[in-house]
């Protein structure tokens, strides 16, 4: 029987060992981030099968994620009636809320609002829908000038600021 020898240098044992963390810290990242995505992958999911039973929405164009007082997953798209809506759902039970986009602001209205209103902004991190003392909200996150968040609550429907959080301190 044969036997095979393989001569590796040093420098080759050294390459392989580091592509083998570099691997295996690849691969674990991967998995930690898939499932600390899971529980927002499977409320898009709950909140469009909702939207499809409660308006009959077949598609949607965007899921938004509201967490205040009160959670709230929310989905854009076209009703039964070809009619854009957005439906809200508590993300602890109850009846979801349907909110026809032609009666309040959107989002891109929200954020150039906040953005000609406020001063000192260097653009919109994020905006979501939700429920803010038992009316519908836009929450604008905005990037201060100096690296800190604003958060602005606006009411869906004037467009009036109703909260503003500043984490600057």
């Amino acid at each position: 029987m044969m036997k095979w020898k393989v001569n590796v240098t040093k420098t080759e044992k050294v390459f392989l060992i580091v592509l083998s963390v570099v691997l295996f810290a690849i691969v674990s990242f991967s998995l930690v981030f898939l499932r600390a995505k899971r529980p927002i992958v499977v409320a898009e999911s709950q909140t469009a099968s909702i939207a499809k039973l409660t308006v009959g929405m077949e598609n949607v164009k965007k899921f938004y994620y509201f967490n205040r007082k009160e959670t709230y997953y929310s989905v854009l798209g076209l009703d039964g009636k070809n009619q854009e809506v957005y439906v809200l759902v508590p993300n602890r039970g109850g009846k979801a809320i349907v909110l026809p986009k032609s009666k309040g602001l959107t989002e891109k209205q929200a954020d150039s609002l906040i953005l000609k209103k406020e001063k000192n902004l260097d653009k919109v991190s994020s905006t979501n829908i939700g429920i803010y003392e038992s009316k519908p909200v836009w929450e604008v996150v905005a990037k201060l000038a100096e690296g800190s968040y604003c958060y602005y609550l606006l009411d869906f429907e004037t467009g009036k600021i109703v909260n503003k959080t500043d984490t600057a301190g």
